[in-house]
């Protein structure tokens, strides 16, 4: 049997289609798809099916649904694969038997084989899983709520295949078929940047130039109109060279190759910081034709461990190192003067690195305001790894937002180690032993601001959600968690943990690093400091799950006030100025001048610190 949800739903096999029955019977079946393997127990089918409003014989009803679609499968050769199994129903069935989870599988193999430069293959495969589509996902469902989140993702990845393709097509020489894909894509999604650079791209190589300026005007209208925000520095810096009419633009990618950059990263799995640089690290070296090199560190690695790679890579001068750990940076940058590097959330004065950090106190503001709408008991929590400047942003931001949106609610704070020890950040034990504490203390949501260590937190309000009786809610931090926990050091399912994932607040490393790899590839430096703020787009809040989709508007306008300057958010916790001012002492800073400098994250190095801690 063959199952078909990118489209209306559909069963086919043996040369027939299956009679699938009335609305509530269809419903049953596509839950049932969008989740293959898994027993999805009798008590949430009633929910996801009526909600509040199940009858009194809802179990019995499902117990005919399921007797019937095994009656209409049996033609096809399937009517075994809906099986009982307790405490409710699996399709037990190939994966590759549905559409949906076929067209992801291929999807990663594609991108699999356009990142290590089988382009041929690559576009083939990528093109394989276009093809099965046939229309939205789910259309049968368009205002079912169990439908919503499994649409935006499959809607989200489509797109991202769609640009993969498309750039890959550019490549090699097939415009028109880039550019009608792109074409549709833009249409799909005005505010999608990539696609819109891709598709001012195609119209430029296909001699639309004047389409190709119209486009990027478009798209800053609108940004401009809905958000009070700029296009991306990438989407921009494009726009200048189409003007320029850059000869670089004719032919290839969108910058001239043999440019080698370098990426030294702790080993998989260890948080969203993570996830974000490597993905932008790899869609630059597409995008770009750069010469790439990786080194993974073991995350237990110490500081001369990471001296020993950062001069290794050193040695080989790149345009450019972008380090995912501090460790030893100023002293490599002294001693290799003709190298560039690239840094997060460190603040030091060698020329030749680029100190990134984000206003991540803007985006938690955000967040602060969607728990206060969202919680029920008017307890919301926070949980940081340790109690020091790196987390203060976030606690700080958070606190102002819930705070201003209702002014009665009561914050708890706990930090998983004491300064300046890093535990907090790695052990998830410590971090699941507080949030249970928080909620058992009545919080219902809380911010996870303790790094990869976090998936202890939404362990715990997923494991208490149950006997609480009340909804449990956790807000991510650095990536988006409701899509990319799965990578970290997870104790739990996607599936189990998704559905407590509120919100995340998101810094943007993967648009940082590329494009910091753009400006490379274009024979410049970044910038010796670099910030953002919600007003770039490189700092913001998800709204994957479709959580917050009634208060949204409200969050927007907060954000709109931040970007436009009406509202700011503070640097420090409303009881952290004395603790502050102790702690910068300790660094040869102000706590005056910390604050005119903009809060940066660190003004020393901090080696020698966490060498001492370990």
């Amino acid at each position: 049997m063959q199952f078909r949800i990118l489209g209306s739903l559909s069963v086919v096999g043996n040369g027939s289609v299956a009679a699938l029955g009335p609305p509530k019977q269809r419903a049953l079946l596509a839950i049932l798809l969008t989740r293959v393997g898994e027993v999805v127990p009798l008590e949430q089918l009633i929910e996801l099916l009526w909600g509040a409003a199940a009858p009194r014989t809802a179990d019995h009803s499902i117990q005919i649904y399921v007797s019937d679609l095994r009656r209409a499968f049996e033609p096809l050769g399937g009517s075994d694969r809906l099986v009982t199994r307790a405490p409710g129903y699996v399709l037990d069935v190939d994966p590759d038997s549905v559409d949906a989870w076929k067209f992801e599988r291929l999807v990663k193999e594609g991108t699999r084989l356009l990142e290590a430069g089988d382009q041929d293959a690559g576009r083939t495969t990528v093109r394989e899983a276009l093809g099965l589509w046939n229309g939205p996902p789910l259309s049968d469902f368009p205002y079912e709520e169990f439908a919503q989140p499994v649409v935006r993702r499959l809607t989200e990845e489509r797109l991202t295949a769609v640009e993969a393709y498309a750039a890959a097509s550019l490549d090699a020489g097939r415009i028109t078929e880039a550019l009608e894909l792109l074409t549709a894509a833009v249409q799909d999604d005005p505010l999608r940047e990539r696609a819109r650079e891709l598709l001012m791209l195609a119209l430029y190589r296909s001699g639309r130039h004047a389409d190709a300026l119209r486009s990027f005007h478009a798209l800053r209208t609108q940004l401009t109109e809905e958000f009070g925000v700029d296009p991306s520095p990438s989407i921009r810096a494009l726009y200048g060279r189409i003007l320029a009419h850059d000869p670089s633009l004719g032919k290839g990618s969108l910058a001239a190759p043999n440019v080698r950059v370098s990426l030294a990263c702790e080993g998989a799995g260890v948080g969203g910081d993570r996830l974000g640089v490597e993905r932008g690290f790899d869609r630059a070296v597409s995008d770009f034709s750069l010469v790439p090199r990786k080194e993974n560190v073991e995350l237990s690695a110490s500081y001369r461990d990471w001296s020993v790679v950062l001069r290794d890579l050193s040695e080989q001068a790149p345009a450019l190192i972008v380090s995912l750990n501090f460790l030893a940076m100023d002293a490599i940058a002294q001693e290799h003067p003709g190298t560039h590097y690239m840094v997060f959330d460190h603040v030091g004065a060698e020329p030749n690195v680029s100190y990134v950090h984000f206003h991540e106190r803007e985006a938690s503001f955000l967040a602060g305001t969607a728990a206060a709408l969202t919680s029920q008991t008017g307890i919301v929590g926070f949980i940081g790894g340790w109690d020091a400047i790196p987390i203060w942003g976030f606690l700080a931001g958070y606190e102002a937002g819930a705070r201003a949106t209702n002014g009665g609610v009561r914050l708890l704070t706990a930090y998983a180690a004491e300064w300046p020890k890093a535990d907090g950040f790695i052990d998830l034990d410590r971090n699941e032993a507080l949030a249970r504490q928080m909620f058992a203390d009545g919080a219902d949501v809380i911010l996870a601001a303790s790094g990869p260590a976090g998936m202890g937190i939404v362990s715990a309000a997923a494991a208490l959600s149950g006997s609480m009786g009340r909804q449990l809610w956790v807000i991510g931090v650095d990536t988006d968690w409701y899509e990319d926990l799965s990578h970290n050091l997870g104790i739990i399912s996607p599936r189990a943990w998704r559905a407590h994932v509120l919100t995340s607040v998101r810094k943007r490393f993967d648009l940082a690093v590329y494009e910091a790899l753009q400006t490379v590839a274009a024979g410049d430096r970044p910038p010796p400091v670099k910030a953002y703020g919600l007003r770039s787009g490189f700092v913001d809040i998800s709204y994957e799950g479709g959580f917050l989709d009634d208060v949204r508007p409200l969050i927007e306008d907060q954000r709109r006030r931040i970007v436009s300057g009406q509202l700011r958010v503070p640097c420090l916790p409303s009881d952290h100025v004395e603790v502050a001012r102790v702690h910068l002492a300790h660094t040869g800073v102000t706590l005056d001048d910390w604050l005119d400098q903009g809060c940066q994250p660190w003004r020393v190095s901090m080696g020698a610190v966490v060498e001492q801690a370990r």
